[in-house]
């Protein structure tokens, strides 16, 4: 699915959601008397107009989505702020409640749109605000509201976007540590017998995750403890006997690959109800203690970090994250073989 269909797909959801506000704010209007409120037909006649421009957007994005992409979300915006500021300038002091929703459409064309467009949004806003402050019968005399909410119009989707620049930034370490295990299985030309390669892992992944079908993701790191002292190089022969092992548990529905030297992943579409029970008989064949042809004593264990899709990521590259994270923190703790991502962010 490319960037640009997903834009649009955003776009078009973004006309729809503003279509519904309208109709209910149309709705609405017509359940309020004259007598309340005065102007209330100049209100009626202001969003049934805005209503039938909504529905040309939305046929003209629909039948036309390539044509005039940037200059069709900037009206769009502009828009919304006219029919905002009409509506606060006609509220008058009721007006107040409907200050913040500068904010939130700033906001929201920063969602569906992209970064770019919270700056023609807060321009359009301060715009606005600043027509308020200088033209309005009651607000003229509100500067010190006004500027509070401009400033709040500004800041708050400042933070937002902060939070979604920080979430670009984990995923862009996920994505460097996909390319170092890569880079990892490439240099490792052994082959073992019983188990797939990491190319494998990324096509299954990737097509469960497009059927939508739920699963656990288990990232194993294996530890070697040689007289007491860890030991990452783990010999060839012992690698194969404990993935024979590991083959012992698994069924036919689960996928079984390996990431590098000593890391490992099983994807399983087992029942949530009896994932402890699996996990406990992996541990069991896994945990065990060998002889070395030098006679040392070499004792296994695993480090197993558990994620679940849906729960706790929507693609691969955010799974396999919360996977490896889980998995140093069953590392870190003593006694502990495995650990659900789930327990370390609760």
């Amino acid at each position: 699915m490319s960037e640009s269909y997903i834009e649009y797909q955003e776009e078009r959801f973004y006309s729809l959601i503003r279509m519904s506000v309208l109709l209910v704010l149309t709705f609405l209007s017509f359940l309020i008397s004259s007598n309340i409120f005065p102007k209330i037909q100049l209100v009626q006649l202001v969003l049934g107009g805005l209503m039938i421009l909504s529905l040309v957007y939305h046929a003209f994005i629909t039948y036309m989505p390539g044509k005039f992409i940037m200059i069709r979300k900037n009206l769009l915006l502009l828009m919304d702020f006219v029919i905002l500021t009409f509506l606060i300038n006609v509220l008058g002091e009721q007006g107040i409640y409907l200050l913040p929703l500068y904010a939130l459409i700033v906001m929201q064309s920063s969602v569906s749109y992209g970064l770019n467009y919270y700056v023609s949004g807060a321009l359009m806003a301060v715009a606005s605000l600043a027509y308020l402050a200088m033209m309005s019968p009651y607000w003229e005399g509100q500067y010190n509201v006004i500027v509070a909410f401009g400033i709040t119009t500004l800041l708050v989707p400042l933070f937002y976007i902060k939070t979604l620049i920080r979430m670009d930034k984990k995923i862009g370490e996920a994505e460097e540590k996909i390319a170092y295990v890569d880079e990892l299985e490439e240099q490792a030309s052994v082959e073992f017998t019983g188990i797939k390669d990491r190319n494998a892992y990324k096509e299954t992944i990737k097509g469960l995750i497009k059927k939508k079908e739920p699963f656990t993701l288990l990232f194993i790191s294996l530890q070697q403890i040689v007289e007491g002292k860890e030991d990452d190089t783990i010999s060839h022969t012992l690698l194969q006997t404990i993935i024979d092992e590991i083959n012992k548990v698994l069924t036919e529905d689960d996928f079984f690959a390996r990431l590098n030297d000593n890391e490992f992943v099983i994807i399983s579409r087992k029942q949530r109800v009896f994932l402890r029970k699996y996990l406990q008989k992996l541990e069991n064949v896994i945990v065990s203690t060998h002889r070395g042809v030098n006679g040392k004593s070499i004792h296994i264990e695993p480090n197993i970090g558990v994620t679940l899709y849906p729960e706790d990521g929507q693609n691969e590259m955010i799974l396999g994250k919360c996977a490896d994270d889980a998995m140093k923190a069953a590392k870190e703790k003593e006694s502990v073989h495995h650990m659900f991502y789930r327990g370390l962010t609760s």
